[in-house]
């Protein structure tokens, strides 16, 4: 599966992020990989919550997923989550600052 990397973090809070820049391929007809982008709402009361139902649900289609935060840049906001470590993953994801992941 390939992997592509966005610009620095500068760049990409000035044009765009990358929940953004998915939209917009995928408006254009540009394949992109599957997956959910979750944003936190104001009124979300429990975003932890949500976010771990979303994990989970994808965790029983893929072993592994690769989640990004949307604006962090050159892997600062990259996760690899498995059943395994989900626990320890999910306080880092949190603690993280993103109010927007693609999973």
């Amino acid at each position: 599966m390939p992997f592509f990397f966005g610009c620095d973090q500068s760049i990409t809070l000035k044009y765009f992020d990358k929940s953004t820049f998915k939209d917009l391929c995928q408006s254009l007809g540009i394949p992109t990989i599957p997956g959910t982008i979750l944003s936190k709402s104001s009124d979300s009361e429990d975003f932890e919550t949500e976010l771990r139902q979303e994990i989970l649900g994808w965790l029983r289609d893929y072993e592994t997923l690769m989640i990004r935060g949307a604006q962090g840049c050159v892997g600062s906001s990259l996760h690899k989550v498995n059943s395994s470590n989900l626990d320890t993953e999910m306080p880092k994801m949190l603690a993280s600052g993103e109010s927007c992941f693609l999973i």
